[in-house]
Protein backbone atom coordinates (compact mmCIF):
# COMPACT_ATOMS: atom_id res chain seq x y z
CA UNK A 1 0.00 0.00 0.00
CA UNK A 2 1.32 3.42 -0.88
CA UNK A 3 1.19 6.34 1.51
CA UNK A 4 -1.46 8.19 -0.50
CA UNK A 5 -3.66 5.04 -0.42
CA UNK A 6 -3.13 4.80 3.33
CA UNK A 7 -4.18 8.42 3.82
CA UNK A 8 -7.25 7.92 1.63
CA UNK A 9 -8.32 4.85 3.61
CA UNK A 10 -7.90 6.75 6.85
CA UNK A 11 -10.02 9.57 5.49
CA UNK A 12 -12.69 7.10 4.35
CA UNK A 13 -13.10 5.84 7.91
CA UNK A 14 -12.80 9.32 9.45
CA UNK A 15 -9.64 8.88 11.42
CA UNK A 16 -6.26 10.55 11.14
CA UNK A 17 -2.75 9.18 11.58
CA UNK A 18 -2.70 10.07 15.26
CA UNK A 19 -5.92 8.20 15.98
CA UNK A 20 -4.73 5.26 13.88
CA UNK A 21 -1.53 5.12 15.92
CA UNK A 22 -3.53 5.09 19.15
CA UNK A 23 -6.02 2.47 17.97
CA UNK A 24 -3.37 0.18 16.50
CA UNK A 25 -0.93 0.76 19.36
CA UNK A 26 1.74 1.84 16.90
CA UNK A 27 4.05 4.70 17.66
CA UNK A 28 2.91 7.89 15.97
CA UNK A 29 6.50 8.51 14.88
CA UNK A 30 6.53 5.14 13.17
CA UNK A 31 3.31 5.91 11.34
CA UNK A 32 4.52 9.30 10.17
CA UNK A 33 7.83 7.83 9.00
CA UNK A 34 6.19 5.33 6.66
CA UNK A 35 6.89 6.22 3.07
CA UNK A 36 6.89 4.62 -0.33
CA UNK A 37 10.62 4.04 -0.66
CA UNK A 38 12.66 3.49 2.49
CA UNK A 39 10.02 2.57 5.08
CA UNK A 40 7.03 1.03 3.34
CA UNK A 41 3.73 0.67 5.09
CA UNK A 42 3.58 -2.82 6.64
CA UNK A 43 1.29 -5.37 5.03
CA UNK A 44 -0.78 -5.83 8.19
CA UNK A 45 -2.07 -2.25 7.95
CA UNK A 46 -4.31 -2.98 5.00
CA UNK A 47 -6.17 -5.79 6.75
CA UNK A 48 -6.31 -3.81 9.99
CA UNK A 49 -8.00 -0.92 8.19
CA UNK A 50 -10.44 -3.24 6.45
CA UNK A 51 -11.38 -4.93 9.72
CA UNK A 52 -11.76 -1.60 11.47
CA UNK A 53 -14.07 -0.40 8.71
CA UNK A 54 -16.17 -3.57 9.04
CA UNK A 55 -16.39 -3.12 12.79
CA UNK A 56 -17.71 0.41 12.33
CA UNK A 57 -20.39 -0.85 9.96
CA UNK A 58 -21.38 -3.68 12.28
CA UNK A 59 -21.50 -1.40 15.30
CA UNK A 60 -23.85 0.90 13.42
CA UNK A 61 -26.09 -2.03 12.50
CA UNK A 62 -26.20 -3.16 16.11
CA UNK A 63 -27.03 0.35 17.25
CA UNK A 64 -29.82 0.62 14.69
CA UNK A 65 -31.50 -2.67 15.46
CA UNK A 66 -30.97 -2.89 19.22
CA UNK A 67 -34.19 -1.02 20.10
CA UNK A 68 -36.17 -3.69 18.23
CA UNK A 69 -34.63 -6.70 19.93
CA UNK A 70 -36.31 -7.98 23.07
Amino acid sequence: MLKNEFDKKLKDINIDRKEFSLLSETSYTTVTNWNDKTKPIPKWVSSWLENYKKSLILNNIIKDISPYIK
